[in-house]
């Protein structure tokens, strides 16, 4: 636990936590800097993985919320979801005491899928002799000063688009709500606040339907993309460029990166076909101390092991958490630089709430990658 140890000295919020039966907080629009009386606040509990939600409240005139009970205990996990315009704002997992209070920000719903952009995004193609697992994790820019809501088809929402290959199943979202409209067509159906939020999510393929190659479809303007793909027999071609094999969590990874690519575009990534693919795991096997390893490390799709409690966590490179850690330190410092002169002024309060639980959450990755090694 030093990570959390470290980042909760670094970035206190120079008041004591509250014992852990409270929860409190206030909800604020950063683009007026006010805070929000009336908005509906639902707490939810993470248990297993999945969210319930236990209980709700408005806030009052002054835009504040607070929830106290025996059920919230020492270091429980949980979720908060102001629900402002008839869209829900959530907070990222939270943990009881952690904080002095929370600040949630609500938005205006407004703006377009052309301020929309990805600044990096990671690919996983985990290959097993019965099937493939596909992990993606999406760092999504919104550039507007409105939250993007997309728009509603029947009773689902959908607001960021993502391509999924033809045949794929078994879709489940780890940060946010995925819903699979088509073959192959997924959308997160929260609205999408100004700056950066983090998409996690992965679904299963049947190798003999990618004859060779796995096609991404490139929906917003992408930065940089990153793919890494096991086993790593198969050399990139352009536009990657080859980064060479990394070991993640035992198994040796194809590592490829391409950059600047434009909406719309597509891209083939080489994978082995089923027939070949059999060789490979075998001679893979063989190289990991036997074949009983590697059929215990890979993903099958009709007896899946469990999940480990942070995919991100497990899938990740060390590499990437710590670069994603630095950008956001430097948004902190230059935040409280910008506002050192109005410390109790709102907008910063809230934005800077909002950075801190993103810093936290990913010591918290850190944390989980390295005790899972």
């Amino acid at each position: 636990m030093k990570h959390l140890l470290l980042i909760l000295l670094a970035l206190s919020l120079l008041a004591p936590p509250l014992c852990a039966d409270t929860v409190q907080g206030y909800v604020v629009n950063p683009a007026t800097g006010a805070r929000v009386p009336s908005v509906g606040v639902a707490f939810l509990l993470s248990q297993g993985g999945q969210l319930s939600e236990v209980l709700r409240k408005d806030t009052d005139a002054d835009g504040r919320f607070s929830f106290s009970g025996p059920f919230i205990t020492a270091d429980l996990i949980f979720v908060l979801v102001a629900h402002y315009q008839g869209l829900p704002f959530p907070s990222s997992e939270l943990r009881a005491g952690d904080q002095r209070e929370v600040i949630l920000e609500v938005f205006d719903a407004g703006g377009s899928a052309d301020q929309i952009s990805i600044s990096a995004n990671q690919l996983f193609l985990v290959l097993g002799e019965n099937g493939m697992e596909v992990t993606q994790m999406a760092q999504v820019e919104n550039r507007g000063d409105q939250a993007y809501a997309g728009r509603v088809e029947g009773e689902q929402r959908q607001v960021t688009e993502f391509s999924l290959p033809s045949g794929a199943f078994s879709l489940q979202g780890f940060s946010s709500a995925l819903i699979q409209a088509s073959e192959t067509l997924a959308f997160d159906s929260q609205p999408l606040p100004p700056g950066s939020t983090q998409i996690a999510f992965s679904f299963q393929v049947d190798p003999a339907q990618l004859d060779g190659e796995y096609l991404h479809r490139v929906v917003y303007p992408t930065a940089a993309l990153e793919v890494f793909v096991f086993p790593a027999t198969l050399a990139p071609e352009p536009p990657f460029a080859d980064l060479g094999e990394i070991p993640i969590q035992g198994k040796n990874y194809r590592r490829m990166r391409a950059e600047s690519l434009s909406a719309g575009r597509e891209l083939r990534i080489p994978v082995p076909t089923p027939r070949a693919l059999g060789w490979v795991l075998k001679w893979v096997a063989l190289g990991i101390g036997g074949l009983a390893a590697v059929f215990g490390a890979l993903v099958v799709v009709r007896q899946a092991p469990p999940r480990p409690k942070s995919p991100a966590a497990a899938l990740l490179s060390r590499e990437t958490l710590e670069a994603q850690r630095q950008a956001l330190l430097q948004q902190l410092a230059q935040l409280d630089d910008t506002y050192q002169d109005r410390p109790a002024d709102p907008r910063y309060r809230a934005q800077r709430a909002r950075l801190f639980d993103q810093t936290l959450a990913l010591y918290r990755l850190l944390d989980a990658r390295d005790e899972s090694r």
